[in-house]
């Protein structure tokens, strides 16, 4: 079920390259999100999402925990409307897809429902500037 993807020898060239500067992009990625999580608790009063003990992830996003369906909706519009993209959450319930709807009720899991209807993640790219940063801090700050 899902997808047959198959890599390509330069995308293995270039995954090989990047491994040469994978503690950098992982150093980064970290540091960016716990600045942009700071801002956010901050300014906003979102709850931080904790991590397993002795977990130390490499961030693609920063994890956006809302109150309610109407504040997510507003936040990220408020970011959108500043030219900040975000990625709605795209875990959640996987009985919603159609490759798997056959498997259960999706109705069966409100949690995993909740989930959608509450995240979304602002990125954490290791190549944002100083300037990019300060940005991101002035938008949220706007809210």
């Amino acid at each position: 079920m899902g997808y047959n993807l198959k890599p390509l020898d330069l995308q293995g060239a270039i995954g090989l390259e990047q491994l040469l500067k994978v503690d950098d992009i992982c150093r980064l990625r970290r540091q960016h999100k716990n600045l942009i999580e700071s801002w956010l608790v901050a300014h906003i009063g979102l709850t931080p999402v904790s991590t397993v003990e002795g977990a130390d992830p490499s961030w693609f996003g920063v994890p956006v925990v809302c109150r309610d369906q109407n504040e997510k909706e507003m936040l990220v519009d408020h970011f959108e409307s500043h030219n900040i993209q975000t990625r709605n959450y795209f875990g959640g319930n996987i009985l919603l897809h159609p490759a798997y709807r056959h498997l259960a009720d999706y109705k069966k899991y409100p949690q995993a429902n909740k989930t959608l209807d509450l995240v979304f993640f602002l990125g954490c790219n290791p190549g944002y500037t100083p300037q990019v940063l300060d940005y991101i801090k002035t938008v949220i700050e706007k809210w």
